[in-house]
């Protein structure tokens, strides 16, 4: 998987094969989510920090010349919202499921 830095290689193929909750999001945005939900559990429930982690992820990948993915991504007085990642949360009752 390309990406910025090294977080996607944390994550394995068959993790992200396990991660069957989230309908629309590309492999690559779960790799994301899934390392925030590893390193930093309170900022993977807040959904706005969530939200703000992937925003920031994927401008450092734009400056460094990496793969990158600003595709339905939504601006607010809040912060930025990526519209499958909300979709996502809403469709578990308020929080994304990732085992």
């Amino acid at each position: 998987m390309k990406g910025c830095g090294t977080m996607c290689s944390i994550i394995s193929v068959s993790e992200i094969g396990r991660m069957t909750d989230m309908l629309y999001s590309n492999e690559r945005r779960l790799a994301e989510i899934a390392w925030l939900k590893e390193n930093n559990i309170q900022s993977f429930e807040n959904h706005l920090r969530l939200h703000k982690f992937l925003f920031f992820y994927e401008s450092l990948c734009k400056v460094y010349n990496q793969d990158y993915d600003f595709e339905k991504l939504h601006g607010y007085a809040k912060g930025p919202i990526f519209a499958p990642v909300y979709v996502e949360i809403d469709k578990v009752d308020g929080g994304l499921i990732i085992d």
